[in-house]
Order: structure tokens, then sequence, then C-alpha cells
């Protein structure tokens, strides 16, 4: 079996105020395919981001999460119950989830294991959905520059689970009916650098780098960074890659 690494427990704080959100529609999509209304599972839910919104289109949403430190800084929904539980053995009722969403996650999770979690609690006709989004774009001047930190001052610091990433999760194996015809989603968002600075200070590798090297990776190109910016926001792209499989 896959151990699992934690590795946000530490910065869970920063994690939860740096991390971008989802946009709206993409959970109304989703909302759309599920069979029922009843029952979302969001796995690894983090600090709560997408079972915030799964809780605008289902009754009841329960959110698990490996690290307690993530789970304390969730965000809280009358509809939202969270829990630390890891993705392979989840405390979910046998058939009685209409969909289990792992957002920017399921590259950590022993993925055979996790996938007969999913038989066990979907109901037929229920959704397993692998979200992740990509680096994000800016301007070729800015994106240049944070490329530096991604691929050549962080470039030992990543974990091999990255590269599912890079590649929009399209080598993971879906042993259910895998539904293609979906539109495309993205997060836009409009960031001053300072919310920036700390979206790059959230990254595993970045605090992998700093636990090593007792030093800010971020601090080399932060300079640059700012001057590229501006002082006011710049709309900040991600693009969303996602797996939408149903059970049967």
């Amino acid at each position: 079996m896959k151990m699992w690494n934690d590795h946000f427990s530490g910065h869970a704080h920063l994690y939860a105020k740096a991390r971008p959100t989802y946009p709206p529609a993409l959970f109304a999509w989703l909302a759309e395919l599920a069979p029922s209304d009843g029952l979302a599972v969001d796995v690894g839910t983090g600090n709560g981001q997408a079972a915030i919104l799964l809780a605008d289109h289902f009754k009841k949403v329960v959110a698990f999460d490996a690290s307690a430190e993530q789970v304390k800084e969730a965000r809280t929904h009358e509809r939202i119950s969270y829990g630390v539980a890891p993705a392979e053995d989840l405390p979910v009722k046998d058939h009685s989830a209409a969909i289990v969403v792992a957002a920017q996650a399921a590259h950590w999770f022993d993925l055979p294991k996790f996938f007969e979690e999913c038989k066990r609690v979907l109901i037929p006709g229920g959704l397993v959905v692998l979200l992740s989004y990509g680096n994000s774009h800016i301007s070729p001047e800015i994106d240049a520059i944070i490329d530096i930190l991604y691929s050549d001052i962080l470039a030992s610091d990543w974990a091999p689970e990255r590269d599912l990433v890079e590649s929009g999760y399209a080598s993971i194996d879906l042993p259910f009916d895998e539904i293609t015809d979906r539109p495309k989603f993205e997060i836009a968002l409009d960031w001053p650098v300072e919310q920036f600075l700390n979206y790059l200070r959230s990254w595993s590798a970045t605090q992998r780098h700093a636990a090593r090297t007792l030093m800010d990776p971020v601090c080399v190109i932060e300079h640059d960074l700012r001057d590229a910016w501006g002082p006011g926001k710049q709309r900040v792209v991600w693009p969303i890659n996602m797996r939408v499989a149903a059970v049967a």
C-alpha cells in the first residue's frame, strides 16, 4: 500500500489563505450530472474549497482529509461535516453517496484502493471526479520569472506525484465509465502580487526547499516578480483538468 506523506500540515494556515478557489459553474455542471442531490463526499478536502461549492448543490456534504491541521482550517457550513480520514478508508456508508470529488488531491492517493472505496460508497450511476489545475498563466514576462522558481530552483524538491498533475491526470487508469463530453473550465482571479507570493510559498516544493536549505526560495525571484507585476492586480489563470466517470 502506498504510504501517505504529509506535505501540507506544517503550513495549513498559509495553504488555506493562499490557494485559488474553483469556479462555481464547474460544480453546478457536476451537480447536473450526479444521479442525486443527496450526499456528496469531498476527499482530500484540504481547507474545504470544493466542499463549500458542493454544499450549494447537495443536501449533505462529508469532507475528509488525512491531515488534522488542514481540517482545522476548513471553511464551516451548515451542510458540511468534516473529518480526518485517508482517501482509501472513508467513514461513509455503503452505496450512500451520489458523488465523490478529489480536488487537487488524487495524486497523493493509493489510487487502486481509493477507487475501491468509490465503488463501495457510491450509488449506481454515482460520479467519481478527479480535479486538478495546472500551472498558472499571467503574462509571458511574469510566467518566465515564475518558471525559474518552478523548474530551476525547485526542480529537485517536487514530489514524484507532481508528474500526474502536470499531465492533467491523463495517465490515471479509471476503472469506471468515463464521461468525455464535458465543457472546459478554468480558474481566473484578479490578484495583487502579495496574494500570488503567498500562493508560491504554499507550494509543497517551496516548503520542502525551505526546510532543506533554511532559505525561502521565493525570495530569489521576488524582486523581479514585483517589478513585472506592477502596483495593481493581474489576472491569474489556471487551466482546470478533470477526469469524470460514473460507477455501474
